[in-house]
């Protein structure tokens, strides 16, 4: 959510301003895990329209979701999305983590092809669900805890968040990229001009990704 300068509010600005900025049923984790690092590793980089980040370059661009094929379904509501992650919490302790993601396109005036794999992100952790005992567990909880060997000590009073990031929504992105044909072929093009491309964008050992949804609590 960020750092918030609330020296001098009073107790009752205080609790408005707490309201205002968490969704009621999301408690003490609005926020993906690693989304103060995502800010920070985007904090004072080079801002580049996506048609004009130099290929190698490390730069911050904002723009759209788009799909590029297919896309995911989240595991616990089942929304379409090109990218999720979601956890189970055990008295406030984080017991394990998924994610995945499928490539997706980013666009401002021009598009590029963003690959998620490795990439850190700062989503809204929007949807929470609560199970109180394994008897219990929704078709979509179990199918979650059985990819997880259900290794969690008493198994009982666990809290499941899920995060999604969602064609049509704002984000800002941060990272290096390759050009590539655009559409693979140089067919697209005729001989009196270079054929045209588009950038690939993917996390490197050279150049880490990350991506921030604008619906993430700051």
């Amino acid at each position: 959510m960020g750092a918030l300068k609330l020296v001098g509010l009073g107790v009752a600005l205080l609790a408005e301003a707490i309201t205002r900025l968490a969704p009621k049923d999301m408690r003490g984790r609005p926020n993906s895990p690693e989304a103060d690092q995502v800010w920070q590793h985007q904090e004072g980089v080079t801002r580049y329209r996506v048609g004009e980040l130099p290929e190698g370059e490390i730069g911050r661009m904002e723009g759209t979701v788009r799909t590029h094929g297919r896309t995911l379904r989240a595991p616990l509501s089942g929304r379409a999305c090109v990218y999720y992650l979601a956890l189970v919490e055990q008295a406030g302790v984080i017991q394990w983590m998924e994610r995945d993601g499928v490539p997706f396109a980013f666009e401002d005036t021009s598009r590029a092809i963003i690959e998620p794999a490795n990439a850190s992100v700062a989503l809204l952790l929007d949807h929470r669900e609560q199970l109180r005992a394994l008897r219990e567990a929704t078709r979509r909880q179990d199918a979650m805890l059985a990819r997880h060997g259900y290794n969690i000590p008493g198994a009982d009073e666990l809290v499941f968040y899920e995060g999604i990031l969602v064609p049509g929504e704002r984000a800002t992105l941060v990272g290096a990229g390759r050009r590539e044909l655009a559409g693979g072929s140089s067919q697209e093009s005729d001989f009196r001009s270079p054929p045209p491309t588009r950038l690939r964008i993917a996390a490197t050992d050279a150049a880490q990704l990350s991506i921030a949804s604008h619906r993430a609590l700051r």
